[in-house]
């Protein structure tokens, strides 16, 4: 992604300012969020909260993942562990099973399908209607 798209501040903001985004735009974003994933989860963190809030832009266009206060090294019996926003938040974290890595991915699309369509693909804003709205699928 060129620097004509962003001039800095964070991924919300740029998505505030832009209904959609053009194909290369949007492959360009979720490429360098699977490369700062794939980087955390290498070193065995689940980031949590991956949402755009969370990503900075840099004035070269690249993105950098912030915000780690909800973070936590991946173990195995993670259930108790539900923490983000529930619009982004993967449906195994929402309910309190154990989730691995994959949880983040989830938030991830969630960003792809908004950056692609201009809207989540739930519009809830509590974890009670995510849940209702999960359960009507």
């Amino acid at each position: 992604m060129a620097t004509e798209f962003v001039q800095g501040g964070d991924l919300r903001h740029l998505m505030k300012s832009k209904k959609t985004f053009p194909e290369d735009a949007a492959k360009f974003i979720i490429a360098n969020l699977i490369l700062g994933l794939e980087f955390i989860h290498h070193n065995g963190i689940l980031h949590r909260d991956i949402r755009p809030e969370n990503i900075l832009i840099a004035s070269t266009g690249y993105l950098k993942i912030c915000d780690f206060g909800l973070a936590r090294i991946w173990t195995p019996e993670n259930s108790t562990d539900s923490s983000g926003n529930p619009c982004y938040m993967a449906p195994e974290v929402l309910f309190k099973h154990n989730h691995t890595m994959t949880a983040d991915y989830f938030s991830l699309g969630v960003i792809a399908h908004e950056l692609m369509l201009g809207r989540k693909p739930y519009d809830v804003s509590t974890r009670d209607e995510y849940k209702e709205a999960l359960k009507t699928q």
